[in-house]
């Protein structure tokens, strides 16, 4: 089996598993998930890389969810074969490896006031503790870095909604928390309530719409984008949703109607519930850095 620094088509990938719990008040939030890129500006990796030099790839990871996420990314990379004859530090076959933890976001206060929540960031270095070694290229050639980012998301949205039998045309549901925390998130929550009286029940219908906030796309290998969504009234049990409980994704858009029967003594009766909206998704980003590989003028 070739080694991975001298493959027909280099590849640098990135793999990352996150677990991450939702639950919880996020008061201020960024959306869109964890944010990466390369340390272009600290030239790691720099644009242009001689033959014989040292050099590192240098990832930055910022997260402004308020739950902490955790992970391990990977990296190979990839040249036009017959460019380059040697190398050094070569990754282990599967790719070079490392684990890391993003804690979740810290609240700023001015005041006694939350005015805005502070990203967390981290910066991996590859390889860990030493450099890499492009030797004897034998000519001037463009490479590509390519950065897969696989992300596991468990989000939970919570909010309350308030049960009046009188109540008119939609309102929202109150008090959102973690409904951006993740790459999909929850942009808008409406509820009405139908009671007629006599029958001592109410409908209430939700309307839900989830935005893809991230850079991005839902990996389930189905086309459109898709994905499962459970919604619960404390105390009264489980919602019946629109499409068995799968909201498809349409230019980064999409909505699911659910609906819950609740007993109502009399059209005087009002209270409050909680309701708890629970999904999960695999999210895939993807990002590119060029660099140009040049012979330093003799092979080291």
């Amino acid at each position: 089996m070739k080694n991975f620094w001298l493959g027909k088509s280099l590849l640098l990938f990135l793999l990352v598993f996150i677990i991450a719990s939702c639950s919880g008040q996020q008061i201020i939030g960024g959306g869109g998930g964890v944010k990466m890129d390369f340390m272009d500006k600290e030239e790691k990796p720099p644009k242009e890389i001689l033959s014989g030099q040292d050099f590192n790839v240098g990832l930055k990871l910022e997260y402004e969810g308020k739950n902490p996420v955790n992970g391990v990314i990977c990296l190979i990379d990839t040249i036009p074969e017959n460019d380059i004859y040697g190398y050094s530090n070569p990754p282990s076959e599967g790719g070079d490896c490392t684990g890391f933890n993003l804690l979740g976001s810290q609240l700023v206060y001015e005041r006694g006031r939350v005015i805005k929540t502070k990203p967390v960031e981290q910066t991996i270095l590859f390889p860990e503790g030493g450099t890499y070694i492009y030797e004897r290229i034998q000519k001037e050639t463009d490479a590509t870095f390519t950065v897969d980012i696989l992300l596991n998301y468990d989000s939970e949205v919570r909010g309350i909604v308030d049960i009046d039998p009188n109540q008119k045309g939609k309102n929202s549901i109150k008090n959102l928390r973690g409904h951006r925390d993740s790459a999909i998130t929850l942009s808008k929550g409406s509820y009405l309530i139908d009671y007629i009286e006599g029958l001592g029940m109410a409908t209430i219908r939700l309307e839900l719409e989830f935005s893809n906030t991230g850079d991005g796309e839902i990996h389930s290998g189905k086309n459109p984008e898709s994905f499962a969504v459970g919604v619960e009234l404390v105390d009264y049990g489980s919602f019946i949703c629109t499409n068995n409980n799968i909201v498809v994704l349409d230019k980064n858009k999409g909505d699911l109607k659910c609906k819950i029967e609740v007993p109502i003594e009399s059209a005087e009766q009002r209270f409050s519930k909680e309701v708890i909206i629970q999904y999960s998704y695999e999210y895939k980003q993807t990002k590119s850095f060029s660099v140009k590989l040049k012979s330093s003028g003799y092979y080291t």
